[in-house]
Formats: C-alpha cells, sequence, structure tokens
C-alpha cells in the first residue's frame, strides 16, 4: 500500500472514530470505512477496521467512569463494534457468489446466532444491569421534575423501564442492524465511486427487487404473528422465547425490504408516464419525512410493502425482472 493508501486509511480511523464519539453520527461511523473500501481494497479496509476497533475499545476505557458494571459496557459496545465491521467486511469481500442483498440476509443470520452467548451472559451480569437501571432512573428523576407527583413517567419504575427496553430491543435489534449495514454499503459506494471519477455498481432504488424465494421469509413469519394475536385475543398466552425474537426481526427486515422494492415500483411508474423529474426527487424527500411522522411512517409502510408484494403476482414492469446486483 502507498504512502496515499496509508494517508487515506488514517484519516478513515479517525473520521469513523470521532463520528462513533458524536451521538447521532454514531449510525454512520463507518461510512469512512466503506468509502476507503471502494478506494483502496481490502488490505486498507482490514488495517483500518482493526484500528477502529482497537481505538473505540481505548476511548472507552478512558473515557467511561470508574464504576462496577463498566466492563460489561465495554463488552457490549465491543460486540457491536466487532459485528458492525466484520459484517462490512463479508459483504465486500466474502460470499462472492451471493448477490448484496442475499449477502446481508446471510451475514445478519450468521450475527444473531452469534449474538445469543453475548447478550445471555449481559442478562445474566448483575452489575451491568444495575448500571443500566442506575442510568435510566436518573433520566425518569429528571422527566419527574426530582418529584414523584403526577407525570405520566411516574407509575414506571426503572426495572419495569429497562425490562421493556430489553424486550423492544431483542424484538427489532437485527433489523436495525441490517438496515445500517444496507445503507452505510449503498452511500458508502455511490460516494467512493463518485470520488474516483466512476459509476457505482451499487443499485438505485427503481432497480431495487427482491428476489421471489425471499417471500418465504416474509410469509411464514406474518403468519405466525398473526397466529400470536388471534391466540392472545382467545385467551391464550403464546410464549415463543428466541423464535418469537427471530420471527419479528424476519417480519421488521422483509417488511423494509418489500417496502423499498414498492417505493422503487413507484419510481419506476412515476418515470415511465414522464412524470417530471422534480416530481420524483420531491417523493423522495417526502418519504424521509413521513419517517419522522407517526402514524403516516406506519400506513406509508404497509401500504409500500403490500405494493412490493404484489409484483409476485402482477409484472408492473413489464420485462424480465432484475434481481439486486
Amino acid at each position: 500500500m502507498d504512502r496515499r493508501g496509508w494517508i487515506e486509511t488514517s484519516l478513515s480511523v479517525v473520521l469513523s472514530l470521532v463520528m462513533s464519539m458524536t451521538g447521532p453520527l454514531l449510525l454512520f461511523f463507518m461510512l469512512p470505512l466503506q468509502i476507503l473500501a471502494v478506494r483502496c481494497g481490502k488490505r486498507a479496509f482490514a488495517y483500518s477496521a482493526a484500528g477502529i476497533f482497537f481505538g473505540s475499545m481505548i476511548l472507552k476505557l478512558i473515557l467511561l467512569p470508574d464504576l462496577s458494571g463498566v466492563g460489561s459496557l465495554i463488552i457490549a459496545d465491543s460486540a457491536m463494534f466487532f459485528f458492525l465491521l466484520a459484517g462490512l467486511y463479508a459483504v465486500n469481500f466474502q460470499l462472492e457468489n451471493y448477490r448484496t442483498i442475499l449477502k446481508l440476509l446471510v451475514v445478519t443470520v450468521v450475527v444473531g446466532l452469534c449474538s445469543i452467548p453475548v447478550l445471555y451472559y449481559l442478562n445474566t451480569d448483575q452489575s451491568f444491569n444495575k448500571v443500566m437501571t442506575d442510568q435510566i432512573d436518573s433520566v425518569l428523576v429528571v422527566l419527574n421534575g426530582a418529584s414523584s407527583e403526577s407525570t405520566i413517567f411516574s407509575s414506571l419504575s426503572a426495572v419495569d423501564m429497562y425490562n421493556m427496553f430489553k424486550y423492544y430491543f431483542l424484538n427489532i435489534f437485527l433489523a436495525v442492524y441490517c438496515c445500517i449495514l444496507a445503507l452505510t454499503w449503498w452511500f458508502g459506494r455511490r460516494i467512493g465511486f463518485k470520488s474516483i471519477g466512476k459509476s457505482s455498481s451499487a443499485p438505485k432504488i427503481v432497480e431495487f427487487y427482491v428476489p421471489e424465494k425471499l417471500v418465504w421469509f416474509f410469509f411464514i413469519p406474518l403468519t405466525v404473528a398473526l397466529l400470536k394475536v388471534l391466540l392472545v385475543n382467545k385467551g391464550f398466552n403464546l410464549e415463543l422465547g428466541l423464535f418469537g425474537f427471530a420471527v419479528s426481526n424476519s417480519l421488521y427486515i422483509m417488511g423494509i425490504l418489500y417496502g423499498l422494492h414498492g417505493f422503487g415500483l413507484v419510481r419506476f411508474l412515476m418515470g415511465k408516464r414522464n412524470v417530471n423529474p422534480g416530481m420524483n426527487r420531491l417523493s423522495g424527500i417526502f418519504l424521509i419525512l413521513s419517517i419522522l411522522i407517526f402514524p403516516l411512517n406506519v400506513i406509508l409502510l404497509f401500504l409500500l410493502t403490500g405494493l412490493g408484494v404484489s409484483e409476485l403476482w402482477i409484472n408492473y414492469r413489464h420485462k424480465e425482472k432484475e434481481l439486486i446486483q
């Protein structure tokens, strides 16, 4: 690797570490790394990823207060960084015979299985649980105005809030992981190739298509979820355990994929009817803004997901269906 490559590798490490320590930018901390993968290749990516991983551990050791349970916090944080960095490496440089969408799903499944012992350890570590409940308790005190008078949070305990957090986290964390990985790969490739004057192989949203064989990963979890709701309404409490978390994560992942499929189909139909390009851009802005507005985001997701699934039976594009590359 030449001098320019080492400079870009070092810069990627610094930018990623700064972003990982800066609030909302944490979600995009791997973007410099993905751009580096496009510009400099596998070796530079490996060096930069190692620097980010060990650098984040050192920063946590320096910045975290000296409290019981900090060791488990570092383990949790390191596991998150490792799974994300290893996943991005696999999507870029491994599984060459798989399409990108399948790479993302395979990596997500592997991470889900590997995370089980980590999650079990953290759940049974009393010092870690105490640190988390203490943090939630301090937030509740602030929200309640340092009093127990009637507020929307006064009836909630820190333990109850922590248990709710764990439950909802387990239901969505693989879906969030997959989304972060996919968005990083897509944006990073587009920016990276543009920076070297080449066209990106990352598909445009109008070209996005979910392979037909993946539909079972949507319909089976959907059937299980509907069956559970039906049984609960009949007075039966159906406990699914780890399988239940797998069902919910699969449903969220496939729902988002088919939602993107549906949005791509809308963009395709708008282009086919020669809709003003400005309206095309406006539809993308509207989609981004609607994600932040409840219940518009839920309604839109259901409509787009249904539209995406419907192309299993109706070929709106009137040509051979193209799978995501």
